[in-house]
């Protein structure tokens, strides 16, 4: 009897955190959670010589690899849109010091949470976010996974759970290194 108890106590737990976690920030792509203004703003990549600043382009790691062949130097932050934490910086200390050392900067959201805190930040660069329908998953952990493992020309479904950073660094369209901060 006990047992059967914990079992629908544990089910109801499991089912309450289950439903805050869609309320929750941050699990999934978040795009459900914006207003039709940013809806608005979020289209997918055409081609990259058609990027306009105020507006948010949906990329697979295909196109951002196939893109950074073409540059000497680049580098792809992939980036927690409206990140509080320390170790988050303001975009435009990313794009000072590609600018600085000659880099071709490649800004790219791994979700929509917080928007705003993103997009109010005066930036030249264009903003771009992980198309997780491209993914067929709006699980944030998935798709992130199968962006990078593409960008870095790994197969999709390849597991490396060690965090190395989310600063990747090219040079002449080859992957060069990851770091977690800038040097």
């Amino acid at each position: 009897m006990k047992t059967h108890s914990a079992y629908k106590v544990f089910t109801l737990l499991f089912s309450l955190s289950f439903f805050n976690s869609c309320l929750i920030q941050g699990f999934t792509d978040d795009y459900g959670k914006l207003d039709e203004n940013q809806k608005a703003k979020i289209v997918t990549l055409k081609n990259f010589q058609d990027v306009r600043h105020g507006f948010i382009y949906l990329i697979n790691g295909t196109q951002l690899k196939e893109e950074i062949t073409k540059y000497p130097k680049s580098i792809v932050y992939i980036f927690v849109s409206g990140c509080t934490s320390k170790s988050c910086k303001p975009l435009n200390v990313y794009e000072n010091y590609a600018e600085k050392y000659g880099y071709k900067l490649f800004l790219v959201m791994d979700g929509f949470p917080d928007l705003d805190k993103t997009t109010d930040q005066e930036i030249k660069a264009p903003l771009f976010a992980i198309d997780s329908k491209y993914y067929k998953s709006t699980l944030r952990i998935k798709y992130v996974k199968y962006f990078t493992n593409e960008l870095l020309g790994r197969p999709l479904k390849t597991k490396d759970s060690e965090y190395l950073g989310s600063i990747y660094f090219f040079k002449n369209g080859k992957f060069d290194k990851i770091l977690e901060d800038l040097p």
